[in-house]
C-alpha cells in the first residue's frame, strides 16, 4: 500500500485537478488530501494556483479550459 502523498501525486499525474477529484481518485479524505496538497506545495512538488470564475470579456477560448 502506498502513502497518501503518493497517491495524491498519482491522481494528479492521471488527471485530477482539484480537492474533490483527488478525494475520489484516492478514496482518502477531504482533510487528508487537502493537508497532503498543502504539504506537496511546501515541498515544492506542487504549484497552487487559483483560477478565475466565468468566462473572460473576450468570450470563449481565450482561456486554458477552452483548449
Amino acid at each position: 500500500m502506498t502513502g497518501p502523498l503518493t497517491r495524491v501525486l498519482d491522481a494528479i499525474d492521471a488527471g485530477a485537478g482539484t480537492l474533490g477529484e483527488i478525494e475520489g481518485a484516492t478514496g482518502l479524505a477531504h482533510d487528508l488530501v487537502a493537508a497532503s496538497v498543502q504539504h506537496l506545495v511546501r515541498l515544492g512538488r506542487l504549484e497552487s494556483r487559483e483560477l478565475s470564475m466565468g468566462c473572460p470579456a473576450g468570450g470563449c477560448g481565450a482561456c486554458a479550459s477552452a483548449t
